[in-house]
C-alpha cells in the first residue's frame, strides 16, 4: 500500500476522507436537482438532467463511494424511469 511508505498517513487519510465527503455531498446535492428539476420543469430541463445523470454516474463509479452511493444512484435511475413513463 502507498501508506505504507508516507511518513504522516494520518494527513493522507483526513485528505482522503474530505475528498469522500466532498463527493457525497455534490452527489446529494446533484440527485436532489434531478429531482427537482424534473417534478417542476420536465420539459426544458432534459440537458440539465442529463448533465447531472453524467456527474451521479462518475461520482458513482469511483471505487471509494460507490457502495455509498448505490442505493441512492438507481432509486434515482428508477424514479427517472417512473417520470419517463408518466409523461
Amino acid at each position: 500500500s502507498l501508506l505504507a511508505h508516507i511518513s504522516d498517513s494520518t494527513e493522507i487519510s483526513q485528505l482522503h476522507s474530505k475528498l469522500t465527503d466532498s463527493l457525497l455531498t455534490h452527489f446529494d446535492t446533484s440527485r436532489q436537482r434531478i429531482l427537482a428539476l424534473f417534478e417542476k420543469q420536465r420539459e426544458n430541463s432534459f440537458d440539465e438532467i442529463f448533465h447531472l445523470m453524467e456527474e451521479l454516474d462518475a461520482i458513482h463509479n469511483m471505487s471509494s463511494v460507490n457502495s455509498k452511493t448505490s442505493d441512492d444512484y438507481f432509486k434515482t435511475i428508477e424514479q427517472l424511469c417512473s417520470f419517463v413513463k408518466e409523461a
